[in-house]
């Protein structure tokens, strides 16, 4: 933990994902004196290599660590009996801390979906398109208004490509005159073309445990509590969110049954909707001259050469671990000839979602710099592999818990991967159209053979492990029936995640299975919001971190909104130092002075967040007017409640857990099965650490019942006048001059009906008056 025992805050963010850090960091900035805590289950990774240096991102992957969480899905039909597994960012900054390292946005279309067809005003690309602007200084050529110039995030080009990139780009001129190039494949409009792609050059309160205790044993220990007085946001992301709404009551009826949790709000779309992107990375042979990342990606970690290109690294921040190995990009539509090689099973997606939506594509496709992939019977040799990924899957899938009490149980898991057809014909043709490529590149000296779909012998498909480029001008690979279903069953047993999960906690109407609003209000709970890619209503064609960008800058309007705090706006500003530090985590030296990051917290058991239909207000003990002459009071309280309690007719114990933890052997032990005591009973006899464990108790149950005593300086004379102000008055409860002793209603009667006589005294109204 960076600030000992928490306390209670203006805000706290359950999770410390990106758009977390970035909406706290914006409202630090605007409002020094906001106290800000920002619980995250890993650590800060900026002092770690393999989360900031781009080239690590694959072999940090195949290593377990603290800072990814792996989520493994139930076997499935789709994938021939195969489990999906998604890593997940486990550390401040979330997934950006953890990611590839690529930046490139949505088009246009996606996000005014988020506004136009599922009603959430404010969110189209109009009005997110400022906040992205705000977010980035743009630092290659501006070709157009969309890109911004004094953001945080520094966003540009590699500074040497690959030539492997270069011969990719070369080659698609050539052989597909169909599509252009495009010098910024971020402007969101450019779909159906081949670029280059920039690179990301960087409630009222929680229960949560100490992971680094927990964790090692998956149970849990240390339970902690920390307060806010103002907001809760969950920002633990598209697995983490609906977990924790799940263990706090929140969600479907059937699966809190299941896991022994208490409903507070029946909300059935929580953990439902989970969305992704699929891809592969398809791998062949590559000559020697090609330039790849394979002794990175897999090479011992010890190799001369990786020592070579550490101390570039540390010398100035360049050389191949400063690089992802992806220096180009395709977005792809088909054409006429290949919409017909994807009917009948996607005519429908086409019309409904493609047709006039222009700038939507329907495939992503990358060449990268070396060989994706875990098998270790592959040589340590020279590869490069095309990538590709269904821009907007169909298929869905669900996240929800296992258990009601222990965050550590595994998730149910279905990613859904497959289970429309529509997508596996899709990228049926994502295999083809990277394989035309890749064997036209001057690079190309064979096919990964093992890699690859296992083609019968004698087809026109068979794949080969030596082998030489062919003609730009050479025919396309003819496939049969037969080819295409081993492609199928190649996909079936190779897709994977793309690391961009989403739409978990979707943001649409609650009754479509919307989770919040378009002010990001958890429905039916007061005071709790979302801001992480769970709220995504719907997918977005690109990496999902300009995204979770775009939703952090809006959280920080909305809530600043609210809060009436100001300059928080769309408005571009300098840079923000704060605002970079935290956002990803990656290089952060301090945070505001205001905030607060408390490391290694999972958020923890059923009704973590909420209590009844709403949040209820925690108040700090020490922050009220609470000295020890009040504590006596209610010790004796309690006493006196305790001794009338037993003498009841209906008395049969004692409630044992909402009671004291008296020493063993105290004489005011609790009695949870007992007898009436008879009204001549000698009282108990309390020792002095019975009475520490009854203030222990009360400091820990006592509760506001809503009197507000007024400050010591007055606001209001006693014809009920604002002080220096014409024409205001004040008739509420808020005038009291001192408490009352009794509930509150009757004298809010008393100040209406005088406030009635008073202003019809000064206004001249007859008829008013105590008769």
């Amino acid at each position: 933990m960076s600030s000992g025992e928490p306390g209670v805050y203006d805000i706290i963010f359950a999770g410390g994902g990106a758009a977390a850090c970035i909406t706290a960091g914006r409202l630090a900035k605007a409002d020094p004196n906001l106290k800000i805590l920002i619980v995250e289950a890993g650590p800060h990774t900026r002092a770690v290599h393999d989360h900031v240096q781009p080239g690590r991102y694959f072999s940090s992957l195949t290593l377990p660590k603290e800072t990814f969480t792996f989520h493994v899905g139930k076997p499935s039909d789709s994938l021939l009996g195969r489990p999906s597994i998604v890593p997940t960012g486990r550390a401040v900054g979330g997934g950006s801390s953890v990611n590839f390292m690529v930046y490139n946005r949505a088009p246009a279309s996606d996000y005014n979906d988020w506004e136009n067809v599922y009603g959430n005003k404010g969110w189209g690309s109009s009005s997110l398109i400022p906040l992205l602007k705000k977010a980035e200084t743009y630092q290659e050529k501006l070709t157009n208004d969309t890109h911004g110039t004094s953001g945080p995030i520094k966003v540009s080009f590699a500074r040497e490509n690959f030539n492997i990139a270069e011969n990719f780009l070369e080659v698609a001129k050539a052989i597909d005159q169909e599509r252009p190039f495009a010098e910024d494949m971020n402007d969101f409009s450019t779909v159906n073309g081949y670029g280059r792609v920039g690179r990301d050059t960087q409630a009222t309160g929680i229960e949560y445990v100490d992971d680094s205790v927990s964790r090692g044993k998956g149970e849990i220990s240390s339970v902690k509590t920390a307060r806010a007085s103002r907001l809760v946001v969950l920002s633990a992301g598209s697995f983490g969110t609906p977990s924790i709404l799940e263990r706090s009551g929140i969600g479907a009826t059937s699966i809190l049954e299941k896991n022994g949790v208490t409903q507070v709000v029946d909300l059935p779309g929580v953990g439902e909707h989970y969305l992704d992107h699929n891809v592969i990375f398809l791998p062949f042979v590559a000559s020697e001259d090609t330039d790849t990342m394979d002794h990175i990606f897999r090479g011992p970690r010890d190799s001369l050469s990786l020592q070579a290109e550490e101390k570039k690294w540390l010398a100035n921040g360049q050389g191949l671990l400063a690089h992802n190995g992806i220096d180009a990009a395709a977005k792809l539509r088909p054409n006429a000839k290949e919409l017909a090689s994807l009917s009948p099973n996607f005519d429908s997606r086409w019309e409904t979602y493609f047709l006039n939506v222009t700038d939507r594509m329907v495939l992503t496709m990358a060449p990268v710099a070396g060989y994706v992939g875990l098998d270790p019977s592959v040589p340590l040799e020279k590869h490069f592999s095309i990538a590709y990924f269904l821009s907007y899957p169909i298929s869905t899938g669900r996240v929800h818990i296992t258990s009601g009490t222990n965050p550590y149980a595994p998730l149910d898991f279905e990613s859904g991967f497959l289970d429309n057809h529509a997508d596996l014909v899709v990228l049926r043709w994502g295999y083809k159209r990277a394989r035309e490529f890749a064997r036209r590149l001057r690079h190309y000296r064979g096919d990964l053979v093992t890699a690859h779909p296992q083609f019968k012998p004698g087809s026109a498909a068979t794949t080969k492990l030596h082998s030489s480029p062919v003609e730009l001008s050479a025919p396309d690979i003819i496939y049969s029936a037969e080819d295409d279903e081993a492609i199928d069953e190649y996909t079936r047993k190779t897709v994977q995640t793309s690391w961009h999960s989403l739409g978990t906690c979707a943001m649409k109407p609650r009754d479509q299975g919307g989770v919040v609003d378009e002010r990001l209000n958890v429905y039916g709970v007061q005071g709790l919001k979302i801001a992480d890619c769970s709220i995504a209503p719907a997918n977005v064609g690109s990496n999902t971190y300009n995204t979770a960008i775009a939703i952090g800058e809006k959280a920080a309007v909305i809530i600043a909104e609210e809060l009436g705090i100001k300059g928080v706006s769309a408005a571009q500003h300098a840079l923000v130092p704060t605002w970079g530090t935290v956002a990803g985590g990656r290089t952060a030296p301090k945070a505001a002075p205001s905030m607060v990051v408390t490391e290694k917290g999972i958020h923890q058991t059923g009704r973590s967040i909420v209590g009844e239909s709403e949040i209820a207000v925690i108040l700090d003990l020490a922050a009220w007017p609470f000295g020890p002459a009040d504590l006596s009071v209610l010790r004796w309280g309690y006493k006196r409640a305790r001794e009338l309690a037993r003498r009841l007719k209906y008395y049969r114990g004692e409630l044992v857990s909402a009671h004291p933890q008296f020493e063993p052997g105290s004489a005011a032990a609790i009695s949870p099965v007992a007898s009436l005591a008879k009204l001549s009973a000698s009282e108990i006899v309390y020792s002095a650490e019975d009475d520490k464990a009854i203030d222990e108790y009360t400091r820990k149950s006592v509760a506001t019942t809503w009197h507000s005593p007024r400050d010591q300086g007055g606001v209001v004379d006693e014809p009920l006048n604002v002080y220096g102000v014409q024409g205001l008055k004040v008739a509420d409860g808020s005038i009291a001059p001192s408490n009352v002793g009794t509930n509150t209603y009757s004298t809010v009667i008393a100040i209406g009906e005088r406030a009635t006589v008073i202003i019809a005294e000064d206004l001249g109204i007859k008829g008013v008056g105590p008769a």
